[in-house]
């Protein structure tokens, strides 16, 4: 796997990935479709500071809640598999569950304070099939290459994170290119985006508040491109309840513990 980033967040963070990325491939395959390569320059002071500010304001708060549809290219394929349904982020804890519309297959990630479950509910095809379940403890001594995760640390993605250039889109949307700090096989480079709520009117830099979390998204080594686009986006103070990171198996489920 990638080599170690000290001081980071992690769900024995090599098994979690490599358990986030086979729950890619379960999804239905679609054509994908070729994007555009955008400009991208080096980042102002004025963009790096709203990035910093936005982090603050994610950091800082009781939770993140957003809709989001994710989207998986895979590049030896040339297919795209999409997802829809809720993220829930809150100091570290995360909760991403998805389903399938085609297959109606759900997918739910869970990761707590000490331990995480990554969840497969079959599809409806597979009415008889066991729910399949994958949970370990968290820990936090070291940690291996970390993919979409380490974009929902509990410490920013600027502490795994560098800045190396910005795209502009009409509308003012920003879209930043990332680099990790380490070498990881589930992230050669990321990208997250910030969309201004207010469309129409000048950007305001100063203000974090005034900016959403558009879009998320993870190249790996193996020219896998996964996307997470995120709309409702809504930023509180307040804690929710500690049940959301929570989970209890069902009686059917085939359980596999790892890391213990």
């Amino acid at each position: 796997m990638g080599r170690c980033l000290a001081g980071a967040p992690t769900v024995e963070w090599a098994m979690l990935n490599w358990i986030v990325a086979a729950l890619l491939f379960c999804t239905c395959a679609v054509s994908a479709r070729a994007s555009s390569v955008p400009s991208i320059a080096p980042a102002t002071k004025e963009q790096k500071a709203l990035l910093e500010a936005y982090q603050k304001r994610m950091v800082g708060a009781g939770q993140l809640r957003a809709q989001v549809t994710r989207k998986t290219l895979i590049g030896l394929l040339g297919t795209e598999k999409k997802a829809e349904g809720s993220l829930l982020l809150s100091k570290g804890r995360v909760r991403i569950d998805l389903k399938t519309a085609e297959t109606d297959e759900r997918q739910l990630l869970i990761v707590g304070s000490k331990k995480f479950w990554a969840t497969t509910y079959p599809p409806v095809t597979l009415k008889d099939a066991a729910i399949q379940v994958v949970t370990g403890p968290v820990k936090s001594k070291k940690s291996g290459s970390q993919g979409v995760l380490a974009l929902l640390a509990k410490d920013g993605f600027l502490k795994s994170f560098t800045v190396s250039g910005v795209a502009l889109a009409e509308g003012g949307e920003m879209s930043y290119y990332l680099q990790p700090k380490q070498d990881w096989v589930e992230a050669k480079r990321a990208l997250l985006s910030l969309v201004p709520l207010k469309k129409g009117s000048k950007l305001n830099f100063t203000d974090a508040s005034q900016w959403a979390v558009g879009e998320m998204k993870i190249w790996d080594f193996q020219d896998n491109e996964t996307t997470y686009l995120l709309k409702n986006v809504v930023i509180e103070k307040k804690s929710p309840a500690d049940k959301e990171f929570e989970f209890t198996p069902p009686k059917n489920a085939d359980v596999m513990p790892v890391g213990v």
